[in-house]
């Protein structure tokens, strides 16, 4: 009897770990695609709101402050801030790249 629980133990850890690898694979490839499409969705340029980019970058407001304060591109028209989306794109792109790309707040 132990030793079938033993066998049915190994069996259930190998189990995890296949299912484990395989739920990251299919995040990796998910955030890959999403990725992908953000960038390549580059054909017009769209000028987007601070809540429509925070949408676009999953970030919260106080994130998007930081990278307004680290040179996001962005502009006003009297009260209201527009981000070019084109423009933001490049900047992440730009700013993933860098050595170190931490938020100085």
């Amino acid at each position: 009897m132990e030793e079938l629980v033993f066998h049915i133990e190994k069996v259930l850890t190998l189990l995890k770990t296949e299912l484990s690898n395989e739920i990251e694979a299919c995040v990796r490839k998910a955030i890959d695609e999403k990725l992908k499409s953000i960038n390549n969705d580059t054909s017009e340029d769209r000028f987007l709101t601070t809540p429509e980019l925070e949408k676009l970058l999953s970030l919260s407001r106080s994130s998007i402050e930081a990278l307004k304060r680290n040179g996001l591109p962005f502009f006003k028209i009297g009260d209201n801030v527009r981000y070019s989306k084109t423009k933001v794109l490049a900047y992440m792109n730009q700013y993933q790249n860098e050595k170190g790309g931490g938020l100085n707040k």
